[in-house]
């Protein structure tokens, strides 16, 4: 239940940001994955559409899926993605290929279905489908490296984030709309 809560709380916030001009587009979303789920945020900055930055506030699934944790865990990332290739299909359908990388904070559980607090460099891939009708379908993978803070009998231990690098390989699927 607490987590609910603070999952509404963070996505009223992230919901403000968004309603921000920003210099180009902005879609709202969602955040579709077997490691999280939750809200995603994409804005195009500067001329052209050259750089994306994408804002999500996840509830980590790690162990919830399998039945391993009872609760999921909360994380916010945010990525800057650079455009390497964009190309307008015959449908009138823009494809862009775009990485870069970000930043992870969270509350989230690592391999051994700890919880403890995380953070992490994200770096990142992502195909992005505009559909020129106020919607936008985002295909990414990424992969988190940083350090995950937790205690066991009342000692500190802090590590690796393991599930940053393990489930790297996991699929990411947003579904935009455009505001």
């Amino acid at each position: 239940m607490r987590t609910r809560n603070l999952f509404l709380r963070w996505t009223l916030l992230l919901s403000l940001l968004v309603s921000v001009p920003a210099a180009g587009r902005s879609w709202l979303g969602a955040f579709f994955s077997p490691k999280a789920t939750g809200i995603s945020s994409v804005s195009s900055v500067g001329t052209g559409e050259a750089a994306f930055v994408q804002a999500d506030l996840l509830l980590d699934m790690n162990g919830v899926y399998r039945a391993w944790n009872d609760s999921p865990g909360l994380q916010l990332r945010v990525a800057a993605d650079y455009v390497i290739v964009r190309g307008a299909l015959a449908t009138g359908t823009t494809l862009s290929w775009m990485a870069g990388p970000g930043l992870m904070f969270g509350y989230v559980s690592d391999s051994d279905n700890v919880f403890g607090f995380s953070g992490s460099v994200t770096a990142g891939t992502s195909l992005m489908f505009d559909f020129l009708r106020k919607v936008g379908i985002v295909l990414s993978f990424s992969a988190d490296m940083g350090l995950h803070y937790s205690r066991s009998d009342g000692h500190p231990i802090m590590r690796s984030y393991r599930n940053g690098y393990f489930r790297a390989y996991y699929p990411e699927l947003r579904l935009l709309y455009q505001f």
